[in-house]
């Protein structure tokens, strides 16, 4: 069993490492999670505030891997673009904006009272 995990750990790490390598929005993405979080780090967040905010970073991540895959896929089984792969393609698209967008406003609405009682300490 535990080569199977193994196995398992290593084909995800693989994944992740692919779509790191070759998309550019992930790799953005990336760079803002850990920017976001390292942040939170400094303005004392509660315990829950740090867990909804790891937690929304971590959907958008998971999300842009989901489009990434579907659109690999898209790609392989109708290598000429078509008016459906387009609108699967936007639709997946929207789907990561949407959730990118509903987690900038939550972390707005969890950092802003926190800056604002750090700059009145000032």
């Amino acid at each position: 069993m535990r080569l199977s995990y193994l196995t398992s750990f290593r084909h995800a790490i693989h994944g992740l490492r692919y779509v790191y390598m070759h998309e550019r929005s992930f790799r953005i993405q990336c760079r803002v999670a850990v920017i976001v979080l390292m942040f939170g780090l400094l303005v004392d967040f509660d315990v829950w505030e740090y867990i909804l905010l790891l937690l929304l970073c971590a959907s958008v991540l998971t999300l842009e891997v989901f489009n990434s895959a579907v659109e690999l896929v898209l790609d392989v089984l109708k290598p000429r673009f078509s008016a459906q792969v387009g609108v699967v393609k936007d639709m997946m698209a929207g789907a990561v904006f949407l959730a990118s967008i509903c987690s900038a406003v939550v972390g707005c609405l969890l950092f802003v009272p926190h800056v604002l009682e750090m700059i009145q300490r000032i």
